[in-house]
């Protein structure tokens, strides 16, 4: 996650230089590392033990579900499980999901027709980046290991640990996640003006899950990961696809790629 941090705002803008047709995989290492690097990471495979886990488990997605992580989002002593409903057409391909404690606490959930709620709203709105109910299949959801959704008791007294956090003062710690929406045609949508059309089959979209580390409390919040906040819907998300939709009238936009992961292992 370290290095996602540092290199994602740029690899948003900038994808190095993929060649070819087919998936030239030391092309694809130089223009998506960030969809690369989670593309490749094997999801667990876990059961729910908690009844009322799996009660709202069921009402959120039904009975067909998989539990791909667990472990401690906020450093309660609770383990949280992030389960989602697959989609069978593409790898790490999902329609919907959540993390929720045993129990039954939801932290964060997402859709198709909406996006990726949490704190009681939309941080990652489709509305307002230019989508449609209906446009989205597929959420291919890419994250890299533990450290992009965990956080412990231990890992919050280590890092707190000889730092005066008296009042309002906290320290930060960020995570997160990356994802790729598929429409129905098995295009990416959104395409950025800074990408060329190969380079886009990688493209993905960060969020940020922030970890604030009070003197006697974790205050965990999920965000859209770029530098200008609420703004970046206007400045680049509906512009990208905007630009989606014109590639896919003229026949250029770009398809998802979808092959073998142990190819990156």
């Amino acid at each position: 996650m370290k290095r996602l941090l540092i290199t994602g705002i740029l690899l948003i803008y900038i994808a190095g230089c993929s060649k070819g047709a087919n998936i030239d995989l030391e092309g694809a290492k130089r223009a998506g590392r960030i969809f690369l690097d989670g593309y490749k990471v094997k999801w667990g495979d876990y059961k729910l033990t908690s009844p009322k886990t799996m009660e709202v488990v069921r009402r959120y997605l039904g009975e067909k579900y998989s539990v791909i992580w667990k472990g401690d989002t906020n450093a309660d002593d609770v383990t949280d499980y992030l389960v989602v409903k697959r989609s069978a057409r593409y790898h790490k391909g999902t329609v919907k999901g959540l993390i929720v404690d045993e129990h039954g606490k939801v932290y964060m959930d997402y859709d198709l027709a909406n996006g990726f709620r949490a704190q009681g709203k939309l941080f990652y709105d489709f509305r307002r980046m230019g989508l449609k109910r209906g446009d989205v299949a597929v959420v291919r959801l890419l994250f890299e290991d533990d450290d992009d959704l965990k956080l412990t008791r231990e890992d919050y007294r280590k890092k707190t640990e000889g730092l005066n956090l008296a009042g309002d003062k906290h320290y930060g710690v960020v995570g997160g996640f990356a994802f790729q929406l598929i429409d129905h045609d098995g295009y990416v949508i959104g395409r950025s003006p800074f990408l060329k059309q190969k380079e886009n089959r990688f493209r993905t979209y960060l969020a940020a899950k922030v970890n604030d580390l009070y003197k006697d409390r974790v205050k965990v919040t999920y965000w859209v990961f770029n530098p200008y906040g609420e703004e970046v819907y206007k400045k680049f998300y509906k512009k990208w696809v905007a630009l989606y939709r014109k590639d896919k009238a003229a026949g250029k936009a770009s398809r998802a790629v979808n092959f073998n992961p142990e190819a990156l292992r």
